[in-house]
Protein backbone atom coordinates (compact mmCIF):
# COMPACT_ATOMS: atom_id res chain seq x y z
CA UNK A 1 0.00 0.00 0.00
CA UNK A 2 1.46 3.38 -1.04
CA UNK A 3 2.12 5.90 1.50
CA UNK A 4 -0.49 8.47 0.53
CA UNK A 5 -3.11 5.45 0.52
CA UNK A 6 -1.83 4.73 4.04
CA UNK A 7 -2.50 8.42 5.32
CA UNK A 8 -5.83 8.65 3.54
CA UNK A 9 -6.88 5.52 5.61
CA UNK A 10 -5.90 7.12 8.63
CA UNK A 11 -7.70 10.02 8.20
CA UNK A 12 -6.95 13.41 10.48
CA UNK A 13 -5.25 10.21 13.45
CA UNK A 14 -2.10 11.52 12.74
CA UNK A 15 -2.14 15.17 12.33
CA UNK A 16 -3.16 14.90 16.28
CA UNK A 17 0.05 14.17 18.02
CA UNK A 18 1.81 16.06 15.63
CA UNK A 19 -0.08 19.05 16.72
CA UNK A 20 0.09 18.23 20.04
CA UNK A 21 4.10 18.46 19.40
CA UNK A 22 3.92 22.03 18.04
CA UNK A 23 1.46 23.08 21.06
CA UNK A 24 3.80 22.41 24.21
CA UNK A 25 6.80 23.15 21.85
CA UNK A 26 4.72 27.10 20.94
CA UNK A 27 3.75 26.83 24.68
CA UNK A 28 6.92 26.45 26.28
CA UNK A 29 8.07 30.28 25.96
CA UNK A 30 4.99 32.07 26.13
CA UNK A 31 3.84 30.46 28.96
CA UNK A 32 7.06 30.86 31.47
CA UNK A 33 7.59 34.76 29.93
CA UNK A 34 5.05 36.10 32.75
CA UNK A 35 6.37 33.78 35.17
CA UNK A 36 10.15 34.64 35.11
CA UNK A 37 10.16 36.84 38.31
CA UNK A 38 8.73 34.05 40.12
CA UNK A 39 11.20 31.49 38.52
CA UNK A 40 14.19 34.15 39.48
CA UNK A 41 13.05 33.84 43.04
CA UNK A 42 12.38 29.92 43.51
CA UNK A 43 15.57 29.59 41.95
CA UNK A 44 17.79 32.31 44.06
CA UNK A 45 19.38 33.39 40.43
CA UNK A 46 18.60 37.04 38.12
CA UNK A 47 16.86 38.12 35.12
CA UNK A 48 19.58 37.69 32.71
CA UNK A 49 20.17 34.02 33.81
CA UNK A 50 16.32 33.09 33.04
CA UNK A 51 16.72 35.17 29.79
CA UNK A 52 19.61 33.69 28.95
CA UNK A 53 17.99 30.39 29.43
CA UNK A 54 15.16 31.47 27.41
CA UNK A 55 17.59 32.28 24.50
CA UNK A 56 19.39 29.61 24.60
CA UNK A 57 16.55 27.18 24.39
CA UNK A 58 15.84 28.91 20.82
CA UNK A 59 19.58 28.91 20.16
CA UNK A 60 20.21 25.16 20.61
CA UNK A 61 17.16 24.17 18.38
CA UNK A 62 18.82 26.64 15.91
CA UNK A 63 22.09 25.25 15.65
CA UNK A 64 20.81 21.73 15.29
CA UNK A 65 18.04 22.23 13.33
CA UNK A 66 19.43 21.90 9.64
CA UNK A 67 21.64 18.91 11.25
CA UNK A 68 18.61 17.12 12.82
CA UNK A 69 16.22 17.77 9.82
CA UNK A 70 18.94 15.68 7.43
CA UNK A 71 19.35 13.28 10.09
CA UNK A 72 15.46 12.08 9.90
CA UNK A 73 16.11 11.39 5.72
CA UNK A 74 18.93 9.41 6.80
CA UNK A 75 17.41 7.37 10.01
CA UNK A 76 13.72 7.69 8.94
CA UNK A 77 11.68 10.44 10.15
CA UNK A 78 9.60 8.31 12.63
CA UNK A 79 12.52 7.03 14.33
CA UNK A 80 14.32 9.79 15.06
CA UNK A 81 10.67 11.70 16.12
CA UNK A 82 10.58 9.25 19.12
CA UNK A 83 14.39 9.61 19.83
CA UNK A 84 13.53 13.15 20.19
CA UNK A 85 9.93 12.96 21.91
CA UNK A 86 12.60 11.12 24.80
CA UNK A 87 14.80 13.37 24.59
CA UNK A 88 12.73 16.32 25.30
CA UNK A 89 10.47 14.39 28.05
CA UNK A 90 13.67 14.15 29.83
CA UNK A 91 14.27 18.01 29.81
CA UNK A 92 11.01 18.83 31.14
CA UNK A 93 11.36 16.47 34.23
CA UNK A 94 14.75 17.91 34.63
CA UNK A 95 13.53 21.33 34.55
CA UNK A 96 10.23 20.64 36.43
CA UNK A 97 13.00 19.48 39.34
CA UNK A 98 15.60 21.76 38.95
CA UNK A 99 17.18 23.47 42.20
CA UNK A 100 19.01 26.07 40.74
CA UNK A 101 19.05 27.64 37.32
CA UNK A 102 21.88 25.80 36.07
CA UNK A 103 19.93 22.55 35.90
CA UNK A 104 16.79 24.32 34.89
CA UNK A 105 19.18 25.84 32.03
CA UNK A 106 20.25 21.87 31.24
CA UNK A 107 17.03 20.58 31.24
CA UNK A 108 15.22 23.34 29.41
CA UNK A 109 17.87 24.75 27.07
CA UNK A 110 20.05 22.33 26.30
CA UNK A 111 17.80 18.82 26.47
CA UNK A 112 14.97 20.19 25.15
CA UNK A 113 16.57 22.18 23.05
CA UNK A 114 17.62 19.32 21.56
CA UNK A 115 14.58 17.05 21.04
CA UNK A 116 12.71 20.75 20.18
CA UNK A 117 15.47 21.04 17.23
CA UNK A 118 14.16 17.44 15.65
CA UNK A 119 10.53 17.59 16.31
CA UNK A 120 10.51 20.71 14.51
CA UNK A 121 11.37 20.24 11.31
CA UNK A 122 10.55 16.62 11.16
CA UNK A 123 6.35 17.75 12.57
CA UNK A 124 6.80 19.21 9.10
CA UNK A 125 7.87 16.85 6.84
CA UNK A 126 5.64 14.48 8.68
CA UNK A 127 2.40 16.50 7.11
CA UNK A 128 4.00 16.62 3.95
CA UNK A 129 4.06 12.86 4.04
CA UNK A 130 0.59 11.89 5.17
CA UNK A 131 -1.02 14.84 3.58
CA UNK A 132 -1.23 16.42 -0.08
CA UNK A 133 -3.17 18.64 -1.91
CA UNK A 134 -5.77 20.48 0.04
CA UNK A 135 -5.61 18.73 2.64
CA UNK A 136 -2.13 19.30 3.65
CA UNK A 137 -2.87 23.04 3.17
CA UNK A 138 -5.77 22.55 5.88
CA UNK A 139 -3.23 20.09 8.25
CA UNK A 140 -0.69 23.34 8.23
CA UNK A 141 -3.60 25.30 9.12
CA UNK A 142 -4.82 23.16 11.65
CA UNK A 143 -1.14 22.88 13.33
CA UNK A 144 -0.86 27.08 12.69
CA UNK A 145 -4.36 27.11 15.07
CA UNK A 146 -2.67 24.72 17.57
CA UNK A 147 0.42 26.97 17.76
CA UNK A 148 -1.66 30.11 17.73
CA UNK A 149 -3.81 28.46 20.81
CA UNK A 150 -0.85 27.71 22.82
CA UNK A 151 0.85 31.67 22.27
CA UNK A 152 -3.45 32.65 23.51
CA UNK A 153 -3.37 30.12 26.44
CA UNK A 154 0.52 30.70 26.97
CA UNK A 155 0.08 33.74 29.22
CA UNK A 156 -2.57 33.16 31.35
CA UNK A 157 -1.95 29.61 32.18
CA UNK A 158 1.57 30.15 32.76
CA UNK A 159 0.42 33.29 34.66
CA UNK A 160 -2.51 31.09 37.10
CA UNK A 161 0.40 28.26 37.84
CA UNK A 162 2.63 30.94 39.06
CA UNK A 163 0.54 32.84 41.14
CA UNK A 164 -1.39 29.84 42.53
CA UNK A 165 0.69 26.98 42.36
CA UNK A 166 4.46 26.81 40.85
CA UNK A 167 5.60 27.48 37.48
CA UNK A 168 7.10 24.02 37.71
CA UNK A 169 3.72 22.43 37.27
CA UNK A 170 4.16 23.84 33.42
CA UNK A 171 6.96 21.75 32.84
CA UNK A 172 5.10 18.74 34.41
CA UNK A 173 2.52 19.35 31.81
CA UNK A 174 4.26 18.67 29.24
CA UNK A 175 5.80 15.48 29.96
CA UNK A 176 2.20 14.26 30.30
CA UNK A 177 1.77 15.55 26.96
CA UNK A 178 4.78 13.99 25.44
CA UNK A 179 3.68 10.44 27.05
CA UNK A 180 0.49 10.98 25.71
CA UNK A 181 2.11 11.65 21.76
CA UNK A 182 4.69 8.32 21.88
CA UNK A 183 1.78 6.39 22.85
CA UNK A 184 -0.63 7.79 19.77
CA UNK A 185 2.76 8.19 17.17
CA UNK A 186 1.60 5.01 16.04
CA UNK A 187 -0.88 6.57 13.74
CA UNK A 188 1.54 8.55 12.22
CA UNK A 189 3.26 7.31 8.80
CA UNK A 190 7.06 8.67 8.28
CA UNK A 191 9.36 8.51 5.67
CA UNK A 192 11.29 5.75 4.86
CA UNK A 193 14.95 5.57 6.36
CA UNK A 194 17.55 6.31 3.13
CA UNK A 195 21.38 5.55 4.71
CA UNK A 196 22.69 6.13 1.49
CA UNK A 197 22.65 10.22 2.26
CA UNK A 198 24.77 9.66 4.68
CA UNK A 199 25.12 12.95 7.14
CA UNK A 200 27.65 15.60 6.82
CA UNK A 201 28.92 15.70 10.22
CA UNK A 202 32.13 18.48 9.59
CA UNK A 203 29.30 20.78 7.79
CA UNK A 204 27.17 20.21 10.90
CA UNK A 205 29.10 20.70 13.39
CA UNK A 206 31.07 24.31 11.69
CA UNK A 207 26.91 25.30 11.24
CA UNK A 208 26.16 24.89 14.65
CA UNK A 209 29.31 26.40 16.19
CA UNK A 210 29.45 29.29 13.63
CA UNK A 211 25.56 30.23 14.77
CA UNK A 212 26.25 29.35 18.32
CA UNK A 213 29.50 32.01 18.35
CA UNK A 214 27.21 34.62 16.55
CA UNK A 215 24.85 34.34 18.81
CA UNK A 216 26.26 34.01 21.97
CA UNK A 217 28.09 37.29 20.68
CA UNK A 218 24.54 39.16 20.84
CA UNK A 219 23.44 37.48 23.93
CA UNK A 220 26.43 38.93 26.26
CA UNK A 221 26.21 42.14 24.71
CA UNK A 222 23.71 43.37 26.96
CA UNK A 223 26.57 42.68 29.81
CA UNK A 224 29.56 43.40 28.62
CA UNK A 225 28.59 45.75 25.73
CA UNK A 226 28.48 46.03 22.19
CA UNK A 227 31.94 46.98 21.48
CA UNK A 228 33.62 48.58 24.18
CA UNK A 229 34.20 46.57 27.21
CA UNK A 230 31.52 47.40 30.25
CA UNK A 231 33.39 44.98 32.17
CA UNK A 232 35.96 42.66 32.56
CA UNK A 233 35.40 39.07 30.10
CA UNK A 234 36.27 36.20 32.38
CA UNK A 235 35.73 32.33 32.24
CA UNK A 236 35.98 29.84 34.63
CA UNK A 237 37.39 32.62 37.67
CA UNK A 238 39.82 33.74 34.94
CA UNK A 239 39.73 36.72 33.77
CA UNK A 240 40.75 37.61 29.67
CA UNK A 241 42.34 40.16 28.45
CA UNK A 242 40.63 42.04 25.16
CA UNK A 243 42.29 45.06 25.40
CA UNK A 244 39.41 46.60 25.92
CA UNK A 245 37.08 44.99 23.80
CA UNK A 246 34.01 43.45 24.95
CA UNK A 247 33.95 39.63 23.77
CA UNK A 248 30.76 40.77 21.21
CA UNK A 249 32.57 41.59 18.43
CA UNK A 250 34.97 38.91 18.97
CA UNK A 251 32.94 36.19 18.77
CA UNK A 252 30.79 37.74 15.56
CA UNK A 253 33.93 37.78 14.00
CA UNK A 254 34.83 34.15 14.96
CA UNK A 255 31.20 33.32 13.98
CA UNK A 256 31.15 34.77 10.70
CA UNK A 257 34.56 32.87 9.90
CA UNK A 258 33.00 29.96 10.84
CA UNK A 259 30.00 30.25 8.70
CA UNK A 260 32.45 31.75 5.43
CA UNK A 261 34.27 28.06 6.15
CA UNK A 262 30.66 26.23 6.11
CA UNK A 263 30.10 27.87 2.57
CA UNK A 264 33.62 26.46 1.22
CA UNK A 265 33.08 22.71 2.84
CA UNK A 266 29.81 22.73 1.57
CA UNK A 267 31.09 23.70 -2.25
CA UNK A 268 34.07 21.47 -1.94
CA UNK A 269 31.21 18.05 -1.08
CA UNK A 270 29.43 19.07 -4.23
CA UNK A 271 32.47 19.43 -6.41
CA UNK A 272 33.24 16.00 -5.43
CA UNK A 273 30.12 14.76 -5.72
CA UNK A 274 28.99 14.42 -2.37
CA UNK A 275 25.26 14.76 -0.72
CA UNK A 276 25.90 18.58 1.69
CA UNK A 277 24.08 19.13 4.74
CA UNK A 278 22.18 21.73 2.67
CA UNK A 279 21.73 22.58 -1.19
CA UNK A 280 22.39 25.98 -1.72
CA UNK A 281 20.52 25.64 -5.18
CA UNK A 282 17.46 25.95 -2.72
CA UNK A 283 18.07 29.33 -2.00
CA UNK A 284 17.80 30.59 -5.41
CA UNK A 285 13.85 30.25 -4.94
CA UNK A 286 13.17 34.05 -4.15
CA UNK A 287 10.02 33.18 -1.84
CA UNK A 288 12.35 30.55 0.24
CA UNK A 289 15.31 32.77 1.14
CA UNK A 290 13.15 35.75 1.25
CA UNK A 291 10.58 33.98 3.37
CA UNK A 292 13.11 32.77 5.97
CA UNK A 293 14.78 36.74 6.61
CA UNK A 294 10.98 37.54 7.00
CA UNK A 295 9.79 35.12 9.10
CA UNK A 296 12.86 35.13 11.46
CA UNK A 297 12.32 38.92 11.65
CA UNK A 298 9.02 38.19 12.94
CA UNK A 299 9.95 35.90 15.34
CA UNK A 300 12.46 38.13 16.85
CA UNK A 301 9.47 40.87 17.07
CA UNK A 302 7.40 38.23 19.05
CA UNK A 303 9.71 36.93 21.03
CA UNK A 304 11.44 40.95 22.36
CA UNK A 305 7.86 41.44 23.05
CA UNK A 306 6.69 38.54 25.32
CA UNK A 307 9.69 39.36 26.86
CA UNK A 308 9.56 42.94 27.36
CA UNK A 309 5.85 43.17 27.93
CA UNK A 310 5.48 40.92 31.10
CA UNK A 311 8.48 42.16 32.69
CA UNK A 312 7.21 46.25 32.23
CA UNK A 313 4.19 45.25 33.39
CA UNK A 314 5.07 43.08 36.75
CA UNK A 315 8.11 45.20 37.72
CA UNK A 316 6.95 48.44 36.19
CA UNK A 317 3.26 48.50 37.20
CA UNK A 318 3.12 45.68 40.00
CA UNK A 319 1.07 43.42 38.05
CA UNK A 320 1.02 40.04 39.47
CA UNK A 321 1.72 36.62 36.95
CA UNK A 322 -1.50 35.79 36.57
CA UNK A 323 -2.63 39.57 35.96
CA UNK A 324 0.34 40.35 33.43
CA UNK A 325 -1.39 37.11 31.54
CA UNK A 326 -4.82 38.26 31.64
CA UNK A 327 -3.64 41.56 30.37
CA UNK A 328 -1.44 39.90 27.35
CA UNK A 329 -4.92 37.73 27.02
CA UNK A 330 -6.50 39.64 23.78
CA UNK A 331 -3.15 40.20 22.46
CA UNK A 332 -2.97 36.64 22.06
CA UNK A 333 -6.53 35.55 21.08
CA UNK A 334 -5.75 38.13 18.35
CA UNK A 335 -2.93 36.04 16.72
CA UNK A 336 -5.51 33.26 17.40
CA UNK A 337 -8.20 34.77 15.21
CA UNK A 338 -5.42 35.87 12.59
CA UNK A 339 -3.89 32.16 12.00
CA UNK A 340 -7.12 30.59 11.95
CA UNK A 341 -9.54 33.06 9.78
CA UNK A 342 -6.65 34.72 7.40
CA UNK A 343 -5.73 31.45 6.09
CA UNK A 344 -9.03 32.14 3.92
CA UNK A 345 -8.10 35.69 2.97
CA UNK A 346 -4.75 34.71 1.68
CA UNK A 347 -7.13 32.47 -1.54
CA UNK A 348 -8.78 35.62 -2.19
CA UNK A 349 -5.62 37.78 -2.37
CA UNK A 350 -1.82 36.97 -2.77
CA UNK A 351 -0.22 35.62 0.32
CA UNK A 352 2.31 38.47 -0.16
CA UNK A 353 -0.61 41.36 0.59
CA UNK A 354 -1.87 39.41 3.52
CA UNK A 355 1.88 39.31 5.16
CA UNK A 356 2.13 43.10 4.60
CA UNK A 357 -1.21 44.34 5.65
CA UNK A 358 -0.24 41.94 8.50
CA UNK A 359 3.18 43.99 9.42
CA UNK A 360 1.37 47.33 9.23
CA UNK A 361 -1.06 46.05 11.66
CA UNK A 362 1.68 45.46 13.90
CA UNK A 363 3.50 48.50 13.22
CA UNK A 364 0.17 50.74 14.22
CA UNK A 365 -0.53 48.34 16.71
CA UNK A 366 3.33 49.16 17.96
CA UNK A 367 2.72 53.06 17.97
CA UNK A 368 -0.46 52.38 19.61
CA UNK A 369 0.97 50.46 22.91
CA UNK A 370 3.68 53.17 23.16
CA UNK A 371 1.16 55.62 23.55
CA UNK A 372 -0.79 54.56 25.89
CA UNK A 373 1.92 52.65 28.15
CA UNK A 374 3.71 56.06 28.63
CA UNK A 375 0.91 56.69 31.64
CA UNK A 376 -1.31 55.62 33.77
CA UNK A 377 -3.78 53.05 31.83
CA UNK A 378 -5.54 49.43 32.60
CA UNK A 379 -5.46 46.54 31.15
CA UNK A 380 -8.85 47.49 28.87
CA UNK A 381 -6.66 50.67 27.40
CA UNK A 382 -4.45 47.66 26.37
CA UNK A 383 -6.61 45.65 24.47
CA UNK A 384 -6.92 48.16 21.22
CA UNK A 385 -2.77 47.87 20.97
CA UNK A 386 -2.84 44.15 21.83
CA UNK A 387 -5.60 43.33 19.68
CA UNK A 388 -4.01 44.88 16.64
CA UNK A 389 -0.23 43.65 17.12
CA UNK A 390 -2.14 39.92 17.51
CA UNK A 391 -3.98 40.16 14.24
CA UNK A 392 -1.02 41.54 12.51
CA UNK A 393 0.88 38.59 13.67
CA UNK A 394 -1.60 36.07 13.04
CA UNK A 395 -1.29 37.07 9.22
CA UNK A 396 2.04 36.40 9.14
CA UNK A 397 1.64 32.93 10.76
CA UNK A 398 -1.20 32.05 8.20
CA UNK A 399 0.97 32.58 5.61
CA UNK A 400 4.86 33.02 5.59
CA UNK A 401 5.59 28.92 6.21
CA UNK A 402 3.59 28.27 2.89
CA UNK A 403 4.80 30.61 1.01
CA UNK A 404 8.67 30.15 2.37
CA UNK A 405 8.39 26.39 1.46
CA UNK A 406 5.68 25.64 -1.25
CA UNK A 407 8.25 25.94 -4.32
CA UNK A 408 10.63 23.68 -2.42
CA UNK A 409 11.62 20.15 -3.79
CA UNK A 410 10.58 16.92 -2.01
CA UNK A 411 14.25 15.16 -1.59
CA UNK A 412 15.36 18.75 -0.30
CA UNK A 413 12.41 19.19 2.37
CA UNK A 414 14.17 17.92 5.42
CA UNK A 415 17.22 20.08 5.42
CA UNK A 416 15.15 23.06 3.90
CA UNK A 417 12.83 22.98 6.57
CA UNK A 418 15.51 22.76 9.16
CA UNK A 419 16.84 25.92 7.18
CA UNK A 420 13.93 27.79 7.41
CA UNK A 421 12.69 26.77 11.35
CA UNK A 422 16.59 27.78 12.28
CA UNK A 423 15.63 31.06 10.85
CA UNK A 424 12.94 31.04 13.54
CA UNK A 425 14.36 30.09 16.27
CA UNK A 426 17.47 32.41 15.53
CA UNK A 427 14.98 35.55 15.28
CA UNK A 428 13.69 34.23 18.81
CA UNK A 429 16.72 33.97 20.26
CA UNK A 430 17.80 37.52 19.08
CA UNK A 431 14.76 38.71 20.08
CA UNK A 432 14.90 38.02 23.57
CA UNK A 433 18.25 38.93 23.55
CA UNK A 434 18.34 42.66 22.19
CA UNK A 435 15.16 43.98 22.58
CA UNK A 436 14.86 42.68 26.01
CA UNK A 437 18.22 43.91 26.86
CA UNK A 438 17.33 47.42 25.24
CA UNK A 439 15.13 47.24 27.94
CA UNK A 440 16.63 46.91 31.19
CA UNK A 441 19.70 48.75 30.30
CA UNK A 442 17.90 51.85 29.28
CA UNK A 443 15.85 50.95 33.13
CA UNK A 444 19.03 51.27 34.78
CA UNK A 445 20.50 53.89 32.69
CA UNK A 446 17.31 56.31 32.94
CA UNK A 447 16.90 55.60 36.54
CA UNK A 448 20.67 56.69 37.27
CA UNK A 449 20.37 59.77 35.39
CA UNK A 450 17.31 60.82 36.59
CA UNK A 451 18.45 60.32 40.39
CA UNK A 452 21.31 62.46 39.50
CA UNK A 453 19.07 65.06 38.01
CA UNK A 454 16.61 65.51 41.43
CA UNK A 455 19.68 65.74 43.54
CA UNK A 456 21.57 68.51 41.30
CA UNK A 457 24.29 66.00 41.04
CA UNK A 458 26.35 66.65 37.74
CA UNK A 459 27.39 63.33 36.56
CA UNK A 460 29.99 62.59 34.29
CA UNK A 461 28.96 60.12 31.85
CA UNK A 462 31.64 57.50 32.59
CA UNK A 463 30.22 57.73 36.32
CA UNK A 464 26.47 57.51 35.06
CA UNK A 465 27.75 54.43 33.53
CA UNK A 466 29.55 52.65 36.04
CA UNK A 467 26.82 53.24 38.80
CA UNK A 468 24.23 52.01 35.92
CA UNK A 469 26.47 48.61 36.20
CA UNK A 470 26.58 48.69 40.16
CA UNK A 471 22.85 48.71 40.19
CA UNK A 472 22.30 46.38 37.37
CA UNK A 473 24.05 44.05 39.25
CA UNK A 474 22.10 44.87 42.27
CA UNK A 475 18.90 44.81 40.98
CA UNK A 476 18.79 41.73 38.57
CA UNK A 477 17.24 39.85 41.14
CA UNK A 478 14.05 42.57 40.76
CA UNK A 479 14.33 42.69 44.83
CA UNK A 480 13.24 46.50 46.42
CA UNK A 481 14.86 45.88 48.85
CA UNK A 482 17.87 45.69 47.16
CA UNK A 483 17.38 48.44 45.54
CA UNK A 484 16.56 50.87 48.19
CA UNK A 485 19.68 49.63 49.94
CA UNK A 486 21.95 50.53 47.02
CA UNK A 487 20.26 53.66 45.95
CA UNK A 488 20.07 54.95 49.67
CA UNK A 489 23.95 54.75 49.57
CA UNK A 490 24.87 56.35 47.00
CA UNK A 491 22.41 59.31 47.75
CA UNK A 492 21.15 59.01 51.54
CA UNK A 493 18.67 62.14 51.41
CA UNK A 494 16.10 60.03 48.94
CA UNK A 495 13.58 58.13 50.38
CA UNK A 496 11.40 54.96 49.41
CA UNK A 497 8.46 57.21 47.99
CA UNK A 498 11.15 59.03 45.64
CA UNK A 499 13.17 55.49 44.66
CA UNK A 500 9.88 53.69 44.05
CA UNK A 501 8.41 57.12 41.84
CA UNK A 502 11.74 57.62 39.78
CA UNK A 503 11.96 53.31 39.09
CA UNK A 504 8.38 53.56 37.97
CA UNK A 505 9.70 56.42 35.43
CA UNK A 506 12.32 55.05 34.42
CA UNK A 507 9.91 51.50 33.79
CA UNK A 508 8.40 53.76 31.62
CA UNK A 509 11.11 55.22 29.57
CA UNK A 510 12.81 51.88 29.22
CA UNK A 511 9.27 50.14 28.19
CA UNK A 512 9.48 53.06 25.58
CA UNK A 513 12.76 52.58 23.94
CA UNK A 514 12.20 48.73 24.00
CA UNK A 515 8.68 49.29 21.76
CA UNK A 516 11.21 51.93 19.97
CA UNK A 517 13.36 48.89 19.27
CA UNK A 518 10.25 46.62 18.39
CA UNK A 519 9.17 49.20 15.39
CA UNK A 520 12.43 49.36 13.84
CA UNK A 521 12.40 45.30 13.47
CA UNK A 522 8.56 45.96 12.09
CA UNK A 523 9.36 48.39 9.58
CA UNK A 524 12.35 45.25 8.64
CA UNK A 525 9.52 43.17 8.67
CA UNK A 526 7.68 44.87 6.24
CA UNK A 527 10.72 45.96 3.39
CA UNK A 528 12.07 42.54 3.56
CA UNK A 529 8.26 41.16 2.70
CA UNK A 530 8.40 43.11 -0.24
CA UNK A 531 11.22 41.00 -2.30
CA UNK A 532 8.37 38.25 -2.33
CA UNK A 533 6.81 36.93 -4.82
CA UNK A 534 3.33 36.85 -5.73
CA UNK A 535 1.87 32.82 -6.69
CA UNK A 536 1.69 34.59 -10.62
CA UNK A 537 5.79 34.86 -10.20
CA UNK A 538 5.34 38.86 -9.81
CA UNK A 539 6.07 41.00 -6.91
Amino acid sequence: MSIARAADDLGWRPLIPIAMVMFIIALDTTMLNVAIPDIVKDLDTTTSAVQSAVALYSLVMAALMVGAGRLGDIVGSKRLYRIALVVFGAGTLTATLAPNVAVLIFGWSFLEGVGAAALIPISIAMISINYDGSRRAVAFGIVGGFQAVAAATGPIVGGFLATNLSWRVAFGFEAVVVVIVIVLLKHVIGAPARPELQLDWRGVMLWASGLISIVLSVLLAGYYGWWSARRPFSLGGSEIPLWGFSPTPVLALAGLCILVGFVHWTRRRVARGEVPLFSFGTLSNVNYRTGIATDALESLLIAGLLFIVPVFLQSGRGYTALEAGVALLPFSFAILVGALGLPKLGEVLSPKLVIQVGTVLIVVGLIWYRAVSAGAFSRVDLTGPFVVIGLGIGGLLSQVANVTLSGVADEERGSATGVYNTGKELGTSLGTAIIGTAMLASFFSFYVNTSALEIGQDLSPQRARVLAIELEDAEQRLDDDQLVELVQTEIPQFTISDINRIADDSWTQANRRAVESALVVAVLTLITSTFLQRSDGRR
